[in-house]
């Protein structure tokens, strides 16, 4: 079983690989290590269950545009314990992935292809290489995704129906239940991989010669430490937090760890969104309904997007609109019924309207970005200061490709939508996602990344991350399956780096 840090009689462990955050990323990276017989200390800053004392450390200061937070008036989580509510990080086993029910989609070729029109984007990476590690996400996590999934007739006509209207179809996995990592590392505990709670990482120190990560400090509430000695270390703390630990671990690298080139912090992307947009169904949507909403989860479904002509002819960032039903009373039903609106029945339910959410890419900043605050945390760490930014591209293109969608879907059918005043909207009326892109991104060259294509930074090259830090830009939503993906890929790395050959089989599952 897990255990807290001030339990550990030894002051100094020693392990093969420290990994730093017990979300999704970390435990891809532990577990798949783990399963080659590697020796694994994964670092949980939380306990096993919802700690204020934990997540006070997650405050930060803003200058820009606040992420969601408690005070938020319009939660984003209702289905959620209070506690969470609002909350864009959880510090606890198992990490933010507790809170998330969510989507699961990869990146296409196209998406991580250089844009013209978007300064900034590309990614290094070959996209077979990452295509190959989405595959086995696929088949170990059960993901009804892929040619070894056939769509369902449903699925398959309103795909080409959609398609035949002009509209980009995407399919994505929707999960309907949360992320559970921490039950895929207690399961994989044992002689191999052991977990630290309460055990934040405060400090980390590079070897004499200053180029090779040599030793993880730790701290507990109670402010004693613990040294982790380790032969590689793997960040896995999310977009806020991994450039914030690198950032103040300046005392071997003034700059702080990473830096040489000033971009850890930097290009800090989100998906803002619209939640709650009403739409009014059409011919088209309700005879190929069942294709695109969120319901009888787990399953397989599509969302909408501008086709690909229309995204290059005006220079849009991707978007997407994810759509499920609006169940009413009956009373309300019958209301809309009155006024011409068709009845559609789910089993016992009925509604005449749909729930929409609308979904935005954003482009990379540099000036959208982490620094480090004067201020510290309980345990001595600098608040990390959030500068969120928007570009002149990310307000075009938010309302553009919101009023294009709206006019092709009342021109095709699909049905007239509202996104609060009517069939436009502007990026100052959305909410960011807590889906937080590209403060360490990736590049082929130190001086456009923090890390290369492993996930491993240029200059300190035994030091990993595991997070949608790395992303370069991050489609219109759902970064969880490529965060998986990566993660899974980067735990290869490290073995082979590590001189260890895998097992039959230890990649074939979660």
């Amino acid at each position: 079983m897990p255990v807290r840090s001030q339990d550990v009689t030894a002051r100094t462990i020693e392990t093969q690989v420290a990994v730093i955050g017990s979300g999704p990323g970390g435990a891809e990276v532990a577990i798949q290590l783990a399963r080659r017989g590697i020796r694994v200390t994964v670092l949980e800053s939380g306990l096993d269950m919802f700690d204020p004392f934990a997540n006070a450390l997650n405050e930060a200061e803003y200058v820009g545009r606040r992420h969601r937070n408690a005070d938020t008036p319009e939660q984003f989580q209702q289905y959620l314990p209070a506690n969470y509510q609002g909350l864009n990080r959880v510090r606890e086993f198992g990490g933010t992935g507790n809170t998330w029910t969510g989507k699961w989609r990869s990146f296409s070729a196209a998406d991580v292809a250089p844009r013209a029109w978007v300064p900034h984007s590309g990614w290094p990476i070959d996209y077979g290489d990452l295509d190959a590690a989405y595959r086995e996400v696929i088949a170990a996590y059960g993901l009804q995704l892929g040619a070894d999934h056939p769509r369902d007739a449903a699925l398959t006509r309103g795909a080409r129906a959609f398609a035949d209207a002009g509209f980009g179809v995407v399919e994505y996995f929707n999960q309907g239940k949360t992320y559970r990592s921490k039950d895929a590392l207690l399961a994989a505990e044992g002689a191999t991989l052991s977990i630290l709670l309460d055990a934040t990482a405060v400090r980390l120190t590079l070897d004499e010669a200053g180029t090779h990560l040599a030793e993880v400090t730790c701290k507990g509430r109670s402010g004693d430490e613990l040294s982790v000695r380790c032969q590689h270390a793997v960040l896995a703390t999310g977009g806020l937090e991994t450039p914030r630990i690198l950032l103040s671990n300046h005392h071997q690298r003034p700059t702080g760890l990473g830096n040489g080139h000033d971009l850890v912090g930097r290009f800090l992307q989100d998906h803002p969104k619209i939640q709650n947009a009403e739409l009014t169904p059409g011919p088209l949507l309700r005879r190929h309904n069942r294709a695109v909403q969120l319901l009888r989860a787990p399953r397989r479904c599509l969302c909408l997007a501008p086709g690909e002509a229309d995204r290059r002819k005006h220079e849009l960032l991707d978007t997407a609109v994810f759509i499920k039903a609006k169940y009413q009373s009956v009373r309300d039903v019958l209301a809309n019924r009155l006024k011409g609106e068709p009845i559609m029945i789910d089993g016992r339910k009925c509604w005449t309207r749909f729930n929409v959410t609308y979904a935005s890419e954003q482009a990379p900043n540099p000036d959208s970005r982490i620094t480090l605050s004067t201020t510290p945390d309980a345990l001595g760490v600098p608040r990390m200061v959030v500068d969120w930014r928007f570009t002149d591209l990310d307000r075009r293109s938010f309302t553009q490709s919101a009023e294009l969608l709206a006019r092709r879907f009342r021109e095709t059918g699909i049905g007239v939508i509202d996104y609060g005043h009517g069939e436009t909207t502007e990026l100052g009326e959305s909410m960011d996602a807590a889906h937080h892109i590209g403060t360490t991104r990736m590049g082929a060259h130190p001086r456009e990344g923090v890390v290369d294509v492993n996930c491993t930074l240029f200059e300190v090259p035994n030091l990993h991350i595991a997070s949608s830090a790395v992303f370069p830009t991050g489609i219109s939503y759902s970064p969880t399956m490529t965060i998986v993906a990566l993660s899974r890929r980067l735990a290869g790395h490290i073995a082979r780096r590590l001189a260890v050959v895998p097992t039959s089989g230890s990649m074939a599952a979660s």
